[in-house]
């Protein structure tokens, strides 16, 4: 249909620009866009007989029928257009006409506010002013977001960087820190309205190890009120959804197949798609078995289910802490006291690699101690990978990078 014209007419656009500007491209066919009697996807006929994946959570659902757009971030530069922020109106028009609940998971999440010239996109501004028409007029309305607990960059957690890993940590502590101090000002308790999240995971080893590490988060969704997701390629920050500098492509599909449910305790009508899709999410993330998500928590909404994540985040992330000394953790609110935490650490002693240019140092493990064996079966009660996002790592400390360093001449690095 129509959204499989719109993604097709941009990549053909991407293609032929990068095509004109690159010479090593000249050889290739310049892409035309078909007559739309020409193009059919004979597998993509077979999808609406198909099944959702029986196990749980299911890795696929099965067919829905969605109105579907096709959003993006473009411009001069990557596809010889004007410039296109399309995804940027759509995350915004969608947090500023939520009614009740929003789910969010991304890889980054840097926004700014109005009076914030740092930061161009206005993800934060559009949440706070859903935010505070909640507050003003006494509504039940939650947004929970779901990141990585440390940026996946070439870098280590030390004082006094200017590297890529602290300048995205002081952009996104930022945004939050920033958004839920205005929240303050304004009356409002931020965790009536917001809570965000990591996820964590943890292994034994057949060598008698035991060891942790962060599930990283690279996917980009969102999705409204149980009716409207968002699914694609562009990240909450101004790289993506600009349009001025990286290329992104989004869809945004609404549910048009509708069943009765709950939303914050009210009668609700939710979508098909998007209600299956945060179940299968909040199975995977949370530890809940089907009969849990559809049953006792099938209202995302309600003071039980918001009430159960967060207590299971927090017992996580307790686990967490006490037998891995796990990073980042609000415990540690300034650079003295990681380093003193490091120093007690029997879990820094990784082997330097080697490469043309020298010996590089090991990677810094995002936990501080190894736990002994006789500690392990604490780790039974770990439910799920949820845990909690960190607000409050290093925030007696200013991670913005001098002014004179790459972070401080060019910000637009790492928002």
């Amino acid at each position: 249909g129509r959204p499989a014209r719109d993604i097709a007419r941009h990549c053909i656009e991407r293609w032929n620009h990068a095509k004109q500007k690159r010479p090593q491209y000249s050889r290739y066919p310049t892409a035309m866009l078909q007559r739309k009697v020409a193009v059919c996807n004979d597998k993509m006929l077979e999808w609406p007989s198909k099944a959702e994946d029986g196990s749980w959570p299911p890795s696929e659902g099965g067919f829905q029928e969605c109105i579907v757009q096709v959003v993006r971030s473009v411009g001069r530069w990557s596809a010889g257009t004007r410039t296109e922020s399309s995804t940027h109106a759509a995350y915004c028009n969608l947090l500023q006409d939520a009614e009740r609940f929003v789910y969010i998971e991304n890889q980054f999440f840097v926004a700014g506010m109005d009076g914030d010239e740092s930061v161009g996109n206005r993800v934060a501004e559009a949440l706070y002013r859903r935010m505070i028409r909640a507050h003003m007029n006494k509504e039940t309305f939650h947004v929970m977001i779901v990141l990585p607990l440390l940026p996946a960059i070439e870098g280590a957690l030390v004082e006094n960087a200017a590297g890529p890993v602290i300048q995205v940590m002081h952009w996104q502590y930022r945004t939050f820190r920033g958004l839920r101090r205005r929240l303050c000002d304004a009356g409002a308790n931020p965790d009536d309205f917001l809570s965000v999240y990591g996820l964590r995971t943890h292994a034994v080893f057949d060598n008698g190890s035991c060891v942790t590490e962060q599930i990283y988060v690279h996917s980009k969704a969102m999705i409204v009120d149980d009716r409207i997701s968002v699914i694609g390629s562009a990240n909450i920050n101004d790289r993506s959804l600009l349009g001025i500098r990286d290329s992104e492509l989004n869809v945004v599909l609404r549910d048009t197949d509708m069943t009765d449910s709950s939303l914050g305790g009210a009668p609700w009508q939710s979508g098909a798609f998007a209600s299956r899709f945060r179940e299968a999410l909040f199975a995977q993330h949370v530890g809940w078995s089907s009969e849990e998500v559809s049953g006792r928590f099938a209202d995302p909404l309600s003071n039980e289910t918001r009430g159960e994540i967060r207590r299971i985040a927090r017992r996580n992330t307790e686990i967490y802490e006490e037998l891995f000394g796990a990073l980042p953790s609000d415990k540690i609110r300034n650079w003295a006291a990681l380093t003193q935490a490091r120093r007690n650490s029997s879990a820094i002693g990784a082997t330097p690699t080697s490469s043309p240019r020298g010996p590089t140092p090991a990677p810094v493990r995002d936990w501080t101690r190894d736990p002994a064996p006789s500690e392990w079966q604490a780790l039974e009660g770990v439910h799920g990978h949820i845990v909690e996002f960190p607000l409050d790592f290093l925030v007696e400390e200013d991670l913005a990078a001098s002014t004179f360093s790459v972070g401080g001449l060019t910000p637009e690095c790492f928002t």
